[in-house]
């Protein structure tokens, strides 16, 4: 059941239409192994190749994908009659439409702005624009960019040698940063902040000979380059864990019960018959594209919970183990000052070692890390789905954590693969079903979480309190006793009073220690802000019917979702469960 919405591994290609014919078949053969490798390397997780099927590079790629059973998605820079304009003969008029009916999807990109229909057909510049914005959308939506490429820069607009400086640099010169008829608070291919790094990646280089040149044919392997902020290894290890994310699925058995409760969270009960009717319009337009969507997000959903159920353990370890080192102090200090027995200091070691190995174990799984990255992905791809129903086609990778390069990066890599079709959805906007949906229930979530949070702050600052104060009253106490005029008490209270001075204070270290981990006043904070941006958002939306206000409300609440969602994720990575430290 889960099994539909793995996260994929999407391939772009890049490169020349005149490639020499006898060079073609070598280039084949290297596209064939590539694939076979990235199989044996990423065994749970299926391929995507992404090509504009050009003449030539594009089209051997695709060709190799369809023999090799690897889904093919096309997007083209016109619509189909007026991009076969560019084909050189009917042959390859019927080579592309062959290839076209083997594609998983199709989609026309939109006109760049200062193009239109009539300046596409007429006019070179605005055809190469066009070829320029679909090479930086191959660029930007793929993991990997295979380049079938002479490694000569020409400069030229669209060209390949300046789709591979875009893929590796994040700049394309000459590029229009706007869409035609895009409002500029949504722009689809802009950097929108400068202090954002640029979205780049490896380009995996096979040099070729074109047709007229008279030098040997290339039988050469795969050159690979990275952006100066990505390694090879670091680039694996995005992979291996999208490939684990995926493996996870495959192997973790969804119940009815866990798919029907996810779900739930995703689309209320009350709105399962509104979200048919907009399911159904999308899935007869775009390929499951909304189902796809929801099985990702119950994939994410299902695996956090399960994951968070496995880190439950570690919490009432490390109590144990807390508990456990309180009574050590108390028996120490009984065992120093009241009665020499070493049974307490047996019992002690014992039920740490239980407590810390069972800890141990638990961190060794890694449910924790598994548990909040998770939860990031799940509720990033519950935004997309929303921004889909609301009629946008913006894509949550370009952002989410864009401010640096971290070990996170592969949960914005997983958003490539999962969001690859968004840009062909051409349904109408269902403004009513995500602000009730989405945005009421989200925002009376929050409220909730407030409460509840507050609570937890209000019980451990109560027990943090009285545990101090019952330290300083007992250290009071003794002082009182050290007083010649008031040293009335017998040895062994005093004894007493010196073992609760030492244990109540460490008992209070350890609630705070919990607190601290926990995040409770980190997460009143950000829940309160949260709720109340949600509720704006509501309120927003009820004082419009304006359609494009309302995809702007939705688009802004969007992002500061996924703002808020990465801030969650940050404040826990920074305090992963570890035990109280001396």
């Amino acid at each position: 059941m889960g099994e539909k919405g793995l996260v994929p591994i999407v391939i772009g290609i890049t490169g020349h239409r005149d490639i020499h014919k006898g060079n073609i078949g070598v280039l084949k053969k290297r596209i064939r192994q590539l694939i076979n490798q990235f199989r044996e390397d990423y065994p749970d997780t299926p391929l995507i190749m992404i090509s504009p099927l050009a003449e030539g590079a594009d089209r051997i790629a695709a060709s190799v994908s369809v023999e090799m059973g690897v889904s093919l998605v096309v997007p083209l820079p016109f619509h189909v009659d007026e991009y076969m304009k560019d084909f050189s003969n009917n042959e390859s008029c019927d080579e592309f439409k062959q290839l076209l009916l083997a594609a998983e999807n199709s989609f026309v990109l939109p006109l760049v702005e200062g193009c239109s229909n009539e300046s596409v057909q007429a006019d070179a510049c605005s055809r190469e624009k066009q070829y320029a914005l679909v090479g930086a959308y191959v660029a930007r939506q793929c993991h990997i960019l295979l380049a079938l490429w002479d490694g000569k820069d020409t400069k030229k607009t669209g060209g390949t040698s300046q789709i591979v400086n875009f893929r590796l640099s994040g700049i394309m010169n000459g590029l229009p940063l706007k869409l035609k008829d895009t409002e500029e608070w949504m722009q689809r291919f802009d950097l929108p902040n400068p202090l954002d790094l640029p979205e780049t990646g490896p380009v995996f280089h096979l040099k070729i000979v074109r047709q007229d040149e008279d030098s040997n044919l290339s039988n050469e392997d795969w050159l690979k380059y990275y952006p100066f902020e990505v390694t090879e290894v670091k680039y694996k290890l995005i992979l291996k864990k999208i490939n684990g994310f995926n493996v996870a699925i495959t192997s973790g058995n969804i119940t009815e019960k866990e798919y029907l409760s996810s779900r739930e969270s995703l689309v209320p009960s009350s709105m399962q018959d509104k979200f048919a009717k907009v399911r159904e319009k999308y899935n007869k337009n775009n390929l499951s594209t909304i189902d796809r969507m929801m099985e990702a997000y119950i994939n994410a959903d299902v695996l956090a919970l399960k994951s968070q159920r496995g880190l439950a353990g570690v919490i009432p370890a490390l109590r144990l183990i807390a508990i456990m080192a309180m009574i050590m102090v108390l028996s120490y200090e009984i065992y120093a000052h009241v009665w020499h027995g070493g049974l307490m200091l047996w019992i002690y070691l014992g039920a740490f070692i239980f407590g810390l190995s069972a800890y141990y174990f638990v961190r060794l799984l890694g449910n924790d890390k598994r548990y909040l990255d998770y939860r990031a992905l799940a509720e990033g791809i519950r935004i997309q789905f929303y921004w889909l129903i609301g009629g946008l086609r913006e894509n949550v990778h370009h952002h989410y954590l864009r401010k640096y390069h971290s070990e996170l990066d592969w949960i914005r890599e997983a958003f490539k693969g999962i969001s690859i079709n968004n840009i062909s959805c051409e349904c109408d906007a269902d403004y009513a079903l995500v602000q009730k949906a989405w945005i009421e229930n989200q925002g009376e979530w929050f409220t909730s979480k407030i409460k509840e949070n507050k609570s937890k702050t209000r019980k451990t600052m109560l027990e943090y309190s009285f545990l101090a104060t019952l330290a300083i009253t007992f250290t009071s106490a003794l002082l009182v006793t050290m007083i010649p005029d008031f040293a009335v008490m017998e040895p062994v209270r005093n004894e007493i009073l010196i073992v609760l001075m030492g244990l109540l204070p460490a008992g209070a270290a350890v609630y705070e220690h919990y607190s601290s981990k926990m995040a409770f006043e980190e997460h009143e904070k950000q829940y309160e802000l949260m709720a109340h941006l949600f509720t704006r958002a509501k309120d927003q939306l009820d004082n419009t019917d304006n359609g494009l206000q309302a995809k702007r409300i939705i688009f802004e609440i969007g992002k500061e979702a996924l703002a808020g969602n990465g801030d969650w994720l940050l404040i826990h990575r920074d305090r992963v469960i570890e035990p109280p430290k001396a």
